[in-house]
Formats: C-alpha cells, sequence, structure tokens
C-alpha cells in the first residue's frame, strides 16, 4: 500500500511496531494478519491486490470501502 497524500498510520495484528507513512511513503503487508490504517490528516491510500490466491479477500475490501 502506498500513501499517496496525507500521513496516516498501519498497525498489523501481533506486530509491535506501528507504521507512519506520509507523501508516497509505502509499506508491504505480507502476513495474513488483521491490518489496521487509520488517517491522522486528510489523505489517500493506494492498495495494490495480489491477482489471485486462496486469501485475497478483494471483493469483500471493495464492498467495505465503497459503504
Amino acid at each position: 500500500m502506498t500513501c499517496t497524500k496525507g500521513t496516516v498510520c498501519v498497525t498489523q495484528q501481533n506486530d509491535v511496531m506501528d507504521h507512519l507513512l506520509s507523501d508516497n511513503g509505502s509499506f508491504l503487508i505480507d502476513r495474513k494478519v488483521r491490518v489496521i490504517i487509520w488517517a491522522l490528516s486528510a489523505s489517500a491510500i493506494e492498495i495494490d491486490f495480489p491477482k489471485a490466491g486462496k486469501y485475497c479477500l478483494i471483493g469483500q475490501l471493495r464492498r467495505f470501502i465503497s459503504l
């Protein structure tokens, strides 16, 4: 995922560190865990999804974002 505007904080389940991203900062989510992303200012992010895979939840995430 990439923060294209503003500042966001990313935290992963079972990770003791939070990760701050600002303009054009990126973070690789490389585990099958819960991830929380929250904006610390007016922000925009881009999320790249795997093309396929047993654990790809792109459809569910798209429904969540469109709410």
